[in-house]
């Protein structure tokens, strides 16, 4: 935890938030379990799409285990009861937080930890340029975006009088 805390891939204020001998506790918990993959395709988009690699992408830095860790120690917020909890739902395969709350969770660097955002826009070329451009960042960090476009008018609707 040090190494990713000074690395800035895990957020050092999750790791205050615990007493070190507690998260050595949670991980011995974890390794106990001997978690294995169902197939390999699980195996293969974990390490594909969620797990923590190095800035040059060459090495993983972070396995199944240490993604549940960082995911129980974020969500339980300093309650070590409830991370033991999330922990023992998510190693069993009987609770999986949303791809992107899975994926951002406890990240020094991350994206949104929801993946759908609805946007709207009024009848103006400014407003419908601002929902365009916020629709673009959220894309860039992973969100799923959605334009409600009812306050726009129709098509072959008159402009200041005009048709």
């Amino acid at each position: 935890f040090d190494w990713l805390v000074k690395n800035n891939f895990v957020e050092s204020q999750l790791v205050k938030k615990y007493d070190f001998t507690f998260i050595e506790k949670l991980y011995d918990f974890l390794d106990a379990v001997r978690f294995q993959f169902q197939s390999f395709m699980a195996a293969y988009k974990f390490y594909t799409q969620y797990a923590i690699k190095t800035d040059d992408g060459n090495y993983y830095v972070e396995s199944y285990e240490d993604r549940i860790t960082v995911n129980a120690l974020y969500y339980a917020d300093g309650d070590q009861k409830l991370a033991m909890r999330i922990a023992d739902e998510m190693i069993h395969q009987r609770f999986q937080p949303a791809t992107p709350s899975f994926l951002n969770a406890g990240r020094a660097r991350r994206g949104e930890l929801v993946s759908c955002f609805v946007l709207q826009t009024t009848d103006d070329m400014n407003s419908i340029g601002r929902v365009i451009n916020s629709a673009m960042q959220l894309s860039k960090i992973g969100g799923g975006v959605g334009i409600n476009l009812s306050n726009v008018r129709e098509a072959g609707a008159s402009v200041m009088g005009l048709a």
